[in-house]
């Protein structure tokens, strides 16, 4: 911990050393104590997990938001929930929407929380991927912006991360579900 607190701003360091000892150490031992991990990991990269997104967090809430994602990152979508309730609660903030904690982030610009809602366009500002097909025709549904903002701090860094996807195969009223395989 050490080590990754020296490569901050020092400006910042304060505020993360009290929020590291008031709010990671206890969310650590929530999320290994949880054993619900979607992919089985080590203790190093649970923890790495956590502080790759912390950095940047200029504010108590961006503390919390990247704890949820860092450490949360690796368990299933319904574990995570109850982990961001936990640590909302922990931390004194009230995400914009209790019952889905997960689906906020901070105003940079005035560090208060706000909720996702749907819009079209302008994802990624609007680059292309090179084969001439634009990306601002993404609809952002809360789903993937929350998803982009999960994957947010591996990108701008352009550092290396596994993304697992599970499939969900949509059924439409009056087909029947396929015969389970052994």
């Amino acid at each position: 911990m050490t080590k990754w607190l020296t490569s901050t701003p020092e400006s910042r360091r304060a505020d993360l050393e009290g929020w590291l000892d008031d709010l990671f150490y206890r969310a650590l031992a929530w999320v290994v104590g949880a054993r619900a991990f979607v992919v089985e990991t080590t203790l190093v990269g649970t923890v790495t997990n956590g502080l790759s997104a912390l950095i940047g967090a200029e504010s108590r809430a961006g503390f919390v938001t990247g704890l949820v994602r860092g450490l949360g990152g690796n368990l299933g979508l319904a574990d995570r929930a109850a982990f961001a309730k936990e640590v909302f609660a922990w931390a004194g903030e009230r995400p914009p929407d209790a019952g889905a904690p997960l689906d906020c982030d901070v105003d940079p610009g005035t560090g208060a929380l706000y909720g996702f809602s749907s819009r079209c366009g302008g994802v990624a500002g609007g680059r292309s991927d090179g084969e001439g097909l634009s990306l601002d025709s993404v609809i952002e549904t809360v789903s993937t912006q929350r998803a982009m903002r999960c994957l947010a701090p591996w990108v701008e860094r352009a550092e290396p991360f596994l993304l697992v996807v599970r499939r969900v195969r949509a059924l439409h009223p009056g087909v029947p579900r396929p015969p389970r395989q052994s």
